[in-house]
This record gives structure tokens, sequence and C-alpha cells, in this order.
């Protein structure tokens, strides 16, 4: 059996329809070869959605082949699913019986058929097809229309800032492909739009020519047409990847742990164990619009695209007899001490980008310091004031950390390290 075909329950076969409705003699050919194959024209699978360009997905019913089976597309009115009773009964005594309907964006057909070979044919009137046959205004506006929101609603959730905080946290590239991807879909469908406008006038044009009931589109209209829809099947099959990447992250995430409840593989270092007296006391939960906003959490996550196994991102914040202080540690554990070492030069230079997404309050171009502290192979410091930046390396793990406050960061250097280190 081909790639093409597949057997479903109730002895249908399911194929790709390699036709378009608009070409109304190749569609009627294709029926009827394959009738003479033994293969009937049942209906469209719910996979038709799904179908790559400008196929669809059919059922066909397996029976005893049929050489001299015919099948018409007779011009229909839009959503009309069934013919009336006396279209029905004329055509029944023509030798035709009623399949099924079969709808476009630019036309609309009954499906009939019959074994008569003498059955005289069902119509003759070009004028009813030149009236079936309509330019997809009504999609072309309301795909400009659906642009227009989506535009709008774009720029109202990054004014508002009101992006669900999973999503921020997704990596740049995965959200502006997604982005890129929605906007191409769009343009190839308004592209897709005109061309089908196009080619209901090239049809109605051979129409008026010639009187024909089965015109065919112009070969360059048609190359065009295939083209354009298998482009966006193509996008559109990249953004449903999209979808599923960005799911697969955001159901890794564990976002706003308490600190209490947070367990890691290491020795966190935390502001309470710096402070050292039992006089610091964490920040209160942040509240805004109702919302209350945890200050003293930690978040886990993975990031494929960094070649990183776990990511956690702990936030630590509130005051003590020292003052006030916060800190911010991310710490990575990467695939391997290759990907870790590699990881550690981007975070430092996104330290240093003016367009970087990891936080400091230090000058971008101040450069970093190699310090020498036991249970690191790389330790890089950076300071300005109450402001320190840290980057360490040891094995497959990464840490970053980010510190403003009163107290020397250089006593803690060694827990700072050992948090490199797992525990036993």
């Amino acid at each position: 059996m081909s790639r093409s075909e597949k057997e479903v329950p109730g002895n249908l076969i399911r194929k790709w329809a390699v036709v378009d409705a608009k070409d109304i003699a190749r569609t009627e050919s294709w029926l009827e070869d394959m009738a003479a194959q033994g293969l009937f024209f049942h209906s469209f699978s719910r996979w038709s959605i799904l179908a790559p360009g400008p196929l669809w997905v059919v059922l066909f019913q397996v029976d005893v082949p049929k050489p001299r089976r015919r099948y018409r597309l007779c011009p229909a009115r839009p959503q009309e699913a069934e013919p009336t009773q006396e279209t029905l009964e004329l055509y029944a005594q023509s030798g035709w019986q009623f399949l099924r309907y079969w709808g476009t964006s630019c036309v609309s057909y009954y499906l009939f058929y019959t074994d008569d070979p003498n059955a005289l044919e069902p119509y003759t009137d070009p004028d009813s097809l030149y009236e079936a046959l309509r330019p997809p205004k009504k999609d072309l506006v309301n795909d400009l229309f659906l642009g227009a929101f989506f535009m709008a609603t774009a720029i109202f959730i990054s004014v508002q800032n009101i992006l669900d905080e999973k999503l921020a946290l997704l990596p740049n590239w995965v959200i502006a492909a997604a982005a890129w991807l929605i906007i191409a879909r769009w343009v190839l469908g308004l592209a897709g739009k005109g061309l089908d406008w196009l080619t209901v006038r090239a049809l109605r044009r051979n129409i008026r020519a010639t009187g024909t009931v089965r015109p065919s589109p112009p070969s360059p209209l048609s190359a065009a047409g295939w083209l354009l829809s298998t482009l966006g099947s193509l996008v559109q099959t990249g953004f449903l990847a999209m979808v599923l990447l960005m799911f697969l992250q955001l159901v890794r995430m564990d976002l706003n742990l308490p600190l209490e409840q947070f367990d890691p593989d290491f020795d966190l270092l935390t502001l309470a164990e710096m402070e050292g007296d039992g006089s610091w006391t964490p920040d209160p939960d942040f509240v805004f619009r109702g919302e209350a906003f945890p200050r003293n959490t930690a978040d886990t996550y993975q990031d494929p695209s960094l070649g990183v196994q776990t990511w956690y991102r702990v936030r630590q914040a509130g005051w003590g007899s020292s003052g006030n202080s916060d800190m911010e540690l991310n710490y990575y554990i990467a695939d391997d001490p290759q990907a870790a070492r590699e990881l550690l030069t981007s975070l430092v230079q996104d330290l240093q980008s003016p367009d970087g997404e990891l936080i400091s309050y230090l000058p971008d171009q101040l450069p970093f310091q190699r310090e020498t502290v036991p249970g690191a192979e790389e330790f890089l410091v950076r300071r300005k004031g109450e402001n320190w930046d840290v980057a360490a390396l040891e094995g497959d793990r990464v840490l970053v950390l980010r510190y403003s406050g009163t107290l020397d960061l250089t006593e803690w250097y060694g827990d700072i390290a050992a948090m490199l280190t797992p525990e036993a």
C-alpha cells in the first residue's frame, strides 16, 4: 500500500485527493479512475484540515471495480448541503444519483454519479456555473481583519505586559519563531485568496468565451496555487511544531516555588545564612491588581536550546542588621562539561550586553576579573559599589549570581563555589 493511501475501519481507504476542485474535469476524471480501481468516494476525512497544500484527505469505499462509473460536479448554492427534492427527481430521471455536497471558498457543488453509460449529462447550462463561481471576497476581508486583530492584540499584550509569566520565560527565539510563522501563514493565506480571485476571473472568462461547463484553470495559476498552498501547509506544520515545543517547555516549568519547599541537589546559599545573626527578614509578597507575586521563590525549567538539562532561578530579597539586600541565582546543569563551558561564555557575554536577558545592575562593559577559588574551574567576578556579578563553572554546572547589599561577597566565595558540587 502506497504512502498516499491507508486502510481505515469499515472497509474504507484513506487517500490524498491530488486534485483542485476548481478544476472540474480533472476532479471528475480522478474520481472515475478511482472507481475503475474499486475505490468509491465516501466522504472527506476529518484529517483534511491537516492535508498539505490544496489536498484533501478522502475516504473511499472498497468494492467491485466499476469502470463505467461517472461522476459530475454540478453547481450549487453555498451552504445548501442537499439539493431540493425537485432537483433530485430531475437528476434521477436522467439516471444520476446524489452523493454529497462538495464546497470550497470559491465554488460549491453537488456530487452526482451514475453507472448508466447512456445517462444524459445532468446539466449543460454554463450560466449556472458562472454564477456559482465566486471570488473569495468575504474570506479576504476576514483575513485582513484577522491580521489587524492579531496585530492589535500583540501590541496590547506588549504594552500592558500581561504575557503569562511562564510564556515570558520561554527563550526569545521560540517566541520570535512562532510570531514569524504566524505572520508568514497570514501573508501566504492572503496571497492564496488573491490567487483564488484571479482563478475565478479566469474561469469565468473561459465560460463566457467557450460556453463550457467544465473549464480548467490556467496552468500558471494552478501551479502558483499549489506552491502557495504547500508553503502555507509547511509553515502551518512548523507553527504546530513550535506550539508543541512551547507546550513541552511549559509543562517542565515549576514556577514561584517557596524557598522552604525548594530542594535542589546542592547546598543553596541563602541571604539568611549570610546575615548570620538571625535578623534577616524576607520581603513580603508584592501585590498588584489584587494578585500576589512572591519575592523569595525558586523556578525550575529546561532550555534544550542552550544544552541545559535543568535550570534553576532563585530569587531572594529582604533586610537584616546589615541593611536591605537582594540576590538572584541562575543555576544551570548542562548536558556535558563542554556545553557548560560554552554556556558560561555566552552568559558572561549576555551580562555585558545592553540587550542581555540576565539582569545586572552593573555597567555593560565593566570587565570580569578571574579569581582562584577552590571548587570552581572558573570563577569570574565584577563589582561596583554594593552591586556584584559572579559567574562560575565546575564540571557540567554553571552559575550566575547577582547580589546587591552591604555585605562583602569575597567572604562567601567558597560557599558560592560549593554550590557547584552536588551533595552526595
